[in-house]
């Protein structure tokens, strides 16, 4: 169990795509606070529209499973980094 003491990061206005030790795909978060749940830290936040079946349906992400998280600083700014690049410029 976490101690509450501690500082947690604040990823207000920012998009999250994080990676947990026991999930194939990483999860990708709008609206991200934490809060206390059973005893455990958990990230809360919201799938974004552009993820269609997904779009705006709560996830819930144990803080203590993530072993990597990307922070971006909007859902355009993830939109526009995973587009694939055309090495011929066309």
């Amino acid at each position: 169990m976490m101690d509450m003491t501690e500082p947690v990061p604040n990823f207000s206005g920012k998009l999250l795509l994080v990676y947990t030790s026991t999930s194939r795909q990483p999860a990708v978060l709008e609206n991200v606070r934490f809060e206390m749940q059973g005893g455990r830290l958990f990230l809360l936040g919201r799938y974004p529209k552009t993820f269609e079946w997904l779009a705006n349906v709560a996830a819930a992400v144990a803080w203590d499973e993530v072993v990597e998280y990307l922070l971006f600083d909007s859902l355009d700014d993830y939109e526009q980094r995973r587009m694939p690049v055309n090495p011929l410029g066309l």
